[in-house]
């Protein structure tokens, strides 16, 4: 009595395994590496602080801004259509500035970068006007954290390099400081302190924004006596009027930068505290998003200061 069932349970077990193969199929085809290596090394261009990415797309070479500040990865509407990309919904975005962006939704979306292979399944495009003309950001699109959290990824700003690898792969920099990070979200934080004097010291946790040119961004700009009126929240979405300051200096794990501009207030909580390009060129970085923490080694552009 027992021979059909068991019978039946063979050709079952068999539908039910082709089953889970075909709907891992119909999956984004996994990323690859051109190096048995699981790493490649190659030039990028640093522009303002912000760092300019060789990709390539449906066949065309363009460049995408590296974002940290960005929780996905973005086309600039303007040019979907001529990269053969094809919108399929939509959704909406915070940016820095005030209220929150349309994104057009663009499914899975692969892109080259060279020595590597990448796909992305919740791809968007935006109107990159309002950026372009606030910022001066000549990109396609920007690489957001959907790229830096499958990779360790390091940017020689002196050099103009960038250098991504495998995490089971990745072995730090000899002598690097590593500063752990604080995921909210898709947003990275890491530990700083902002001194507005060199005898006052603010700890605070900021947002780490590749995709900024900005030095620091903190509330204590709005109760410094040098304080001036300023834009700020500029980048996606509105810009509004707040308050520019110079730090006496700013603390990032053992280094202190000194003189640097401090402004007040993004859009939300979050923006309202960040660090951005001024501060991170000073250092060969490199996120380490899947162990989440990242490296400091100095370079040519950060001073040494003792105190």
């Amino acid at each position: 009595m027992n021979r059909p069932a068991v019978r039946l349970c063979n050709l079952l077990v068999p539908a039910l395994l082709y089953l889970c193969v075909s709907a891992r199929a119909a999956g984004p085809p996994a990323d690859r590496f051109s190096s048995a290596s699981d790493t490649t090394t190659f030039p990028v261009q640093i522009h303002d602080w912000l760092v300019y990415v060789p990709v390539e797309i449906n066949g065309r070479h363009l460049q995408f801004v590296l974002d940290s500040g960005s929780s996905r990865t973005l086309v600039d509407s303007s040019h979907v259509k001529e990269l053969g990309l094809k919108p399929s919904g939509s959704d909406t975005v915070q940016g820095a500035g005030q209220g929150r962006i349309p994104v057009d939704k663009l499914g899975t979306l692969t892109i080259g970068l060279p020595g590597l292979e990448m796909h992305f399944e919740e791809a968007g495009a935006i109107d990159f006007s309002g950026l372009r003309r606030d910022t001066g950001m000549s990109a396609y699109g920007l690489l957001g954290h959907p790229f830096l959290s499958r990779y360790a990824v390091t940017i020689d700003y002196e050099h103009q390099t960038m250098t991504v690898t495998a995490p089971e792969k990745f072995v730090p920099p000899a002598g690097a400081q590593p500063l752990p990070i604080e995921m909210r979200g898709k947003w990275p934080f890491v530990s700083g302190e902002v001194r507005p004097s060199e005898d006052v010291g603010i700890q605070d946790k900021f947002l780490i924004d590749s995709g900024s040119s900005d030095a620091v961004d903190h509330p204590v700009a709005t109760k410094m006596e040098s304080r001036q009126p300023t834009r700020t929240g500029v980048g996606l979405g509105t810009a509004s009027t707040g308050s520019s300051a110079t730090l006496w200096g700013f603390r990032l794990g053992q280094y202190l930068v000194r003189d640097v501009t401090v402004a007040c207030c993004g859009a939300t909580e979050n923006t309202s505290r960040m660090l951005g390009g001024e501060i991170l060129h000073r250092f060969t970085v490199t996120f380490d998003y899947p162990h989440n923490q990242m490296f400091l080694v100095p370079n040519r552009y950060y001073v040494d200061n003792k105190k």
